[in-house]
């Protein structure tokens, strides 16, 4: 879409991913207790695999790996290692700790870091409108944390 338009697919997409996301959540919460979470992010990294699998095996032919510099496959295997199995381990680790709200709460953290990255790294512009969406989700985290710190009250 043309930069500032919105296009019913694109919402339909991103709130599909929110629903995936919550769904994320919620079964890695019933799951954690009884499972260690070494073996929880192999679980994870196994259903992405059979999921992406058939879609892979459609572009092998036209796949050419001596096309792909060395240091893009060597960021390939940061980002393999960093997103599926680092964040993973620490996601299931401390997720029998938290309650369920308040980790779904620590999800919103994801398009702010996704905006600071995309500044940093794309060079892509972060106007005023973007920068107070980001304080209004950092905000909520924070007052959502505090609040379940507190006490409630009779």
């Amino acid at each position: 879409a043309a930069a500032g338009a919105s296009t019913s697919i694109g919402n339909l997409l991103v709130g599909g991913a929110v629903l995936c996301e919550a769904s994320f959540v919620l079964l890695g919460k019933r799951l954690a207790p009884p499972y260690r979470p070494l073996r929880l992010a192999l679980g994870a990294n196994l259903v992405g695999l059979a999921l992406s699998l058939p879609l892979a095996l459609l572009e092998l032919p036209a796949f050419d790996p001596a096309s792909v510099r060395p240091q893009m496959w060597a960021l390939g295997v940061w980002y393999s290692l960093a997103a599926s199995v680092i964040c993973l381990w620490l996601w299931y680790r401390g997720l029998p700790y938290v309650e369920t709200w308040l980790a779904g709460l620590a999800t919103a953290a994801i398009p702010v870091a996704a905006l600071g990255t995309s500044a940093l790294y794309l060079g892509e512009a972060i106007g005023p409108a973007k920068l107070a969406g980001a304080a209004l989700v950092i905000a909520g985290i924070v007052l959502g944390a505090l609040a379940s710190s507190r006490p409630p009250r009779l």
